[in-house]
């Protein structure tokens, strides 16, 4: 599994992104195999002004299956970045499950 992260603005800093990175492994450590590639793009949609501005978009490109996008606006870019990695996780497991014929574990 691949990971980029596009972080043209320096939104995120080194350890930033490197806990980034753990995050995303962790959340995907299930797919390794099925997943080709994770791409979380951070942006400062409002630049300085402030308010509800700072956006984080994960794509997730699954064998067999294609691609995710999860785009999630938030005020703090670690919390977008956090819900972001839960939908995108919600919306893979959700997919792989549907593709295989397998029921949920509820």
């Amino acid at each position: 599994m691949k990971i980029e992260i596009n972080n043209q603005t320096n939104l995120l800093g080194e350890n930033a992104q490197s806990t980034t990175i753990a995050k995303i492994e962790a959340a995907f450590s299930k797919y390794l195999r099925r997943i080709k590639s994770v791409v979380l793009t951070a942006r400062d949609l409002n630049g300085p002004r402030g308010g509800i501005d700072k956006q984080c978009q994960i794509l997730v490109n699954v064998n067999g299956i294609g691609e995710v996008v999860t785009t999630v606006e938030h005020e703090s870019l670690s919390q977008a970045i956090n819900s972001a990695i839960k939908s995108a996780q919600r919306t893979v497991n959700r997919k792989v499950r549907k593709a295989t014929g397998r029921k949920s574990r509820r």
